[in-house]
Formats: structure tokens, sequence, C-alpha cells
């Protein structure tokens, strides 16, 4: 009869249904794979910490949006819990572990809508491996050579792709006194391209999305032979069993009426994909340059300071938690920037270190936010 009847009993029925893949997705978004499959996780949940939140800012993230979202995640978790609470028989992989499912938060459904926003929407970040392509030119062809190489494969201004509709009419400023940043060097980068291909190994493993790319198009109502306009959204995520999507449908007969479907991820509220009785819509990987790549100089005399603006400035330092099933629990310092966080792993020999700016840092809620505004 409500709005908040309708997602609680998502969470329940979810819960019921996908219980051990969403706590897979849980702790696998959170950096805590680990606790479920011992070391061959830790490069993974590594990378999870660093790129990541704490508790207490996932809380405050959520804390951020209206009241709305709010009220639906709070209603999903109470449903799942409702689930856990009944002491109904559990997937068997708990008890192959040895191990009891925690309560729901607010923060799992927040971490796991995170994890997937960034895997389907996030690019931008491979100046690093361009870099190395480059370096590897200039041995190969010399530096002029290389930089007309480069220069046509990654046009810095290309009037055939604008990136926005009224592109060009903004003017581009000139760089003056600008130079190429150094990329990793040889052992950073073979270290952290490892790092990353064992991330992405051991997260097939668990059945989250590893790959990135989908499709959508819209026909009009010409177009047709029903005469009615066609959308078709094709989410390019695999074939898994369990999928890793969710199909659903909401229905709320009251004063505020409700009728949407679709699919979900499991342990995320509201539908994703799908259609309600006013219009339908679909997401697909846009591809957009939202990720940034910044060199940083170290202190040669404390590398727990980088150069800015001429100056030296200390490293915001976030000591997270590491947990292996069978091993002891480890801390990893994760270092932050003005940028945000570092990629890999600080090189004191070259007294280097790279940060990632993202343009959707401790925002990702907002479009989860609108995601539910649709339904």
């Amino acid at each position: 009869k409500t709005v908040e009847a309708a997602f609680w009993a998502e969470g329940y029925l979810e819960a019921q249904d996908r219980m051990w893949q969403m706590e897979t997705f849980r702790r696998s978004s959170r950096g805590e794979a680990g606790t479920l499959t011992g070391k061959s996780s830790r490069s993974s949940d590594r990378d999870r910490l660093r790129r990541g939140y704490t508790e207490e800012e996932l809380r405050a993230m959520f804390d951020a949006g209206g009241a709305r979202f709010r009220t639906i995640v709070a209603a999903y978790t109470r449903g799942v819990n409702g689930w856990l609470g009944e002491g109904r028989d559990l997937p068997p992989d708990y008890a192959k572990l040895e191990m009891t499912p925690r309560p729901w938060s607010e923060t799992d459904s927040l971490a796991i809508g995170i994890a997937m926003a960034r895997r389907f929407g996030e690019a931008g970040d491979a100046e690093l491996t361009i870099a190395k392509v480059y370096d590897q030119l200039v041995k190969k062809t010399g530096e002029a050579d290389a930089k007309k190489i480069v220069g046509d494969l990654l046009r810095r201004d290309d009037a055939a792709a604008p990136a926005t509709m009224n592109d060009h009419l903004r003017k581009i400023p000139e760089k003056k006194g600008s130079r190429a940043a150094p990329g990793m060097s040889d052992e950073a980068y073979a270290s952290y391209r490892a790092e990353v291909e064992e991330a992405l190994a051991s997260r097939a493993a668990l059945g989250m999305p590893v790959y990135f790319g989908s499709n959508a198009w819209v026909a009009a109502p010409g177009k047709s032979t029903s005469g009615h306009a066609m959308l078709y959204g094709g989410p390019m995520m695999g074939f898994n069993a369990p999928s890793i999507c969710n199909e659903n449908h909401l229905v709320v007969e009251g004063p505020t009426p409700l009728n949407v479907a679709g699919m979900s991820f499991p342990g995320v509220p509201g539908v994703m994909i799908g259609w309600n009785e006013s219009l339908a819509w679909t997401t697909t990987s846009g591809g957009a340059d939202l990720v940034d790549v910044f060199t940083l100089d170290l202190n040669p005399e404390n590398p727990e300071e980088y150069r800015y603006r001429g100056e030296w400035k200390t490293f915001e330092v976030v000591e997270r938690e590491l947990l292996v099933r069978g091993e002891g629990p480890e801390t990893v310092r994760v270092y932050r920037s003005v940028h945000g966080p570092l990629v890999g792993d600080r090189d004191l020999k070259h007294h280097r270190a790279h940060a990632l700016k993202m343009s959707f840092w401790k925002k990702e809620q907002g479009s989860f936010e609108g995601v539910l505004d649709l339904n």
C-alpha cells in the first residue's frame, strides 16, 4: 500500500532469492572479498580500499541523499534484515565457510551501487598506459615521431569530436609552461598492471562484472510497425548463474501509486533499467573521460610529502584493515592527495607517485538517487 512497503518487499524477496550473491557483492564492493576467498582476492581488496570509501564516508554520502532516497534504501535494508531475522535456511555457502551473515546496512547497498556505477561508468584513467606506450615509441622512433603518432591517435583538439553541444564556441586557453608529466617506471608499471589483472580475475571469480560496455538505441514511432516509440537497452554484463541482475516488478496501490518493472542489481533497491506508466529508460556506458591521472613529485627527504603549487604538502593517510581468510589482519595505509587517492604504490626509488582525480568522488549517491527518481 505504500512505496516504503514495496521496497521493503524487494529487499525481503531479493534476500530470499539471492542472499549469497548479495553477500559476495557487498564484500567485494567494500574490499572484504578476502574474508570469503582468501589470498586470491588480496589485490582486489587493496584496490577497493585505496579507491573506495570508509564506512563513515559511505554513511555521510547516504545522509546527503534526499528524503525519498533515504526512505527507499532504509526500507530495502529493513526488508533484507526481515528475511535474515526469520531464521530461515541460509545458502549452503555460509555453512561451508562456517560463517553467518551480519545484518544488512544502507551502506552495503550504497557500496554495491558505487561498485557497479564505476564498473560501467568510470572511464578516462588511461594516461598511465598511454605514457608507457609513448615511452616505447620514443625508444623505437625518436621523440618527434612518437609525438606525431600519439597526436594522431589521441588528438588533443579534434573538431570532429566535440565534447559538448557548444564545444565549437569554447575558446581553449593556451597552456604556458606546461610539460608532459612522467608516467610510471617500468618496474612500478609492471607491478601496477599485475595488481589490476589479479583484481579483475578475482572479481570475475566472485561473479562481479569486469568488462566495460553496453548498447542503447531508440526508434521513433514512424520507424516501428506498431507506431510507438521503441527503446532498446542492451547492457553487456555476460551470462552467469546466478545472473548479475534480477528481474522485479513493484506495484503500489494507494495515495502514492507506483508501477515500475525491469532489472536491478541484487543488493541495490530500485529498477536500474525498465519502465513505469509514464516512461521507459535504459543506461549505457558512455566512455566519458571522468578520471585524470596526476603525477606527483615526492619529497626525497620525506616521502610522506609531495609537491603541490611549489610547496611540500603532507599526504592524507587513512589506515584501513585488509582481512584475508585464514590470516591475521593487515593494515593498509591509503594515501590521498588534494587530487584524490594514489593509484598503485609510491615509487620511492624515483620519488614519484600518481593520483586519481575523479569527477564523481564522494558524489556517486547522486546517480543512485537519480535512478530511483526515475522509478
